[in-house]
């Protein structure tokens, strides 16, 4: 069997360690027996998502509710890339599964909902109701996608609370803005390098590029494990009130030009065109 195959266990730091037996329970273990058939002696991946680390395992025994694994190799916990936070503000609770599993296939670190002007119902309580569906969605998306980062998903009453709460003031910050002004650059212009374009992503006296600010920020706060931001609302739009306290945050606004779109399409966009400038 193919040593691709990857299961997910929680287990403390001082526990995961080569040599160790670790224990999947639960339905990753009916997973990996009734699914994907595994047998004693096959090789495995295991993430461990309490200390972040990925090894290597060989199977040492199939009980009925559990499959006992032992370590061969850690994998080096370290974050191989940029971390893009992106708070996205959901129209309706049943497009936070599209977003979740967009999040772990593109490698966002972390996601958080926030209940923006236009957002249905009672926000929070319908999201908080699927967050066992969202674990389970989360993890397939990580399982299939080889993905190193398992991000961590948050709900918050507004994008104030969210700003507060999650923001840090290192990282590019970026708001994706409906708002259509002359002076607002295209996101893809930004990422991309286009000379014709001068903004910055955080505004002060060095007036670098924007792609060669983007990539300065990265390489300048990644060994300090700094962030990258993105606002994402719903397909309304967000208020004034909520675009000017992202802007008194030191987000700069950017548009993926013109048209409507979802915000699934919007957020998928815009976090891949970032990442894929941080990463090239």
């Amino acid at each position: 069997m193919s040593s691709q195959i990857r299961t997910i266990v929680e287990v403390a730091e001082e526990h995961f360690s080569r040599g160790a037996e670790v224990e999947v329970l639960e339905e990753e273990a009916k997973h990996l027996k009734k699914s994907l058939r595994v047998k004693i002696g096959d090789q495995l991946e295991v993430y461990n998502i309490c200390c972040k680390s990925l090894a290597r395992g060989t199977v040492e025994s199939i009980g009925n509710n559990s499959v006992s694994l032992k370590l061969k190799s850690i994998i080096p916990a370290k974050i191989i890339g940029p971390r893009l936070v992106v708070f996205v503000g959901v129209p309706e609770p049943a497009v936070a599964e599209k977003l979740v599993s967009k999040a772990v296939e593109l490698g966002v670190s972390k996601l958080i909902f926030f209940r923006g002007s236009s957002s249905q119902g009672n926000f929070v309580k319908s999201i908080e109701k699927k967050s066992d569906r969202l674990e389970s969605i989360a993890r397939s998306a990580f399982k299939q996608s080889k993905q190193v980062i398992f991000p961590l998903i948050y709900i918050c009453e507004s994008l104030e609370s969210a700003l507060d709460s999650h923001l840090s003031d290192k990282g590019s910050k970026i708001f994706l803005s409906t708002r259509k002004t002359k002076n607002m650059p295209n996101l893809l212009q930004i990422v991309s390098g286009d000379p014709l374009s001068k903004s910055t992503f955080i505004n002060d006296n060095r007036r670098l590029p924007c792609q060669d600010r983007l990539r300065k920020n990265h390489v300048e706060n990644n060994s300090q494990g700094a962030e990258n931001y993105l606002v994402v609302g719903p397909e309304g739009g967000m208020s004034e009130s909520e675009e000017s306290f992202a802007q008194s945050r030191h987000f700069k606004s950017a548009t993926l030009g013109a048209g409507v779109l979802r915000v699934e399409t919007a957020f998928t966009l815009a976090s891949g065109v970032i990442l894929m400038g941080l990463r090239s």
